[in-house]
């Protein structure tokens, strides 16, 4: 198989390192934690490394916190764990479980457009906001014309939630949506 034929998939951000051993606070990302195991091999896109193996994690309990104390097997002190301190790592998608159409992956919406139910673009999503109730998406709007209540700058949320989204289409990039939210 070919470098080509895969797409990288967000796991999680280095935060900061931990201790003196080279262990980091991992904050997971992926909608998958529970295939966060050690002997996994995370790719590293802006980085002088390519790769890191997952040797030990401390408190995976994933439903409680959103975050792991990850050793790598290539990270054995303060110093190399403080180099990779907001490192995005990734793996390849082919290794993660198969969705369908009504399921998509949260890095997915990234970039997504944003559209009123008339078909009018409205915003770019630039991040995914995960929450305790819902998540939100962070947009940025695409134009200085359009007018959104309690909003002064060029960026707002949009809860996922039915209320606010009408539809998904992560493959054609785009999110229809029922209203748009009003702030106070």
């Amino acid at each position: 198989m070919s470098e080509k034929d895969f797409d990288l998939r967000l796991v999680g951000i280095i935060s900061k390192p931990h201790g003196i051993k080279g262990e980091v606070i991992l904050n997971i990302i992926t909608d998958y934690p529970s295939t966060i195991l050690p002997g996994l091999i995370l790719l590293l896109r802006d980085s002088d490394r390519d790769s890191l193996e997952i040797e030990q994690i401390k408190n995976p309990d994933f439903s409680v916190r959103k975050s792991a104390i990850v050793k790598f097997k290539e990270i054995n002190n303060r110093n190399d764990a403080e180099s990779l301190r907001g490192s995005r790592l990734y793996r390849k998608d082919i290794e993660l479980p198969d969705t369908n159409e009504e399921i998509f992956w949260i890095d997915d919406l990234i970039g997504c457009i944003i559209e009123n139910p008339e078909g009018v673009v409205l915003a770019k999503v630039l991040e995914v906001l995960q929450g305790i109730a819902n998540d939100s998406l962070l947009v940025e709007k695409l134009s200085d014309n359009i007018k959104i209540s309690g909003v002064k700058g060029k960026q707002f949320y949009i809860p996922l939630t039915e209320e606010y989204i009408k539809s998904i289409d992560s493959k054609l990039r785009k999110i229809i949506i029922n209203k748009i939210p009003e702030y106070i």
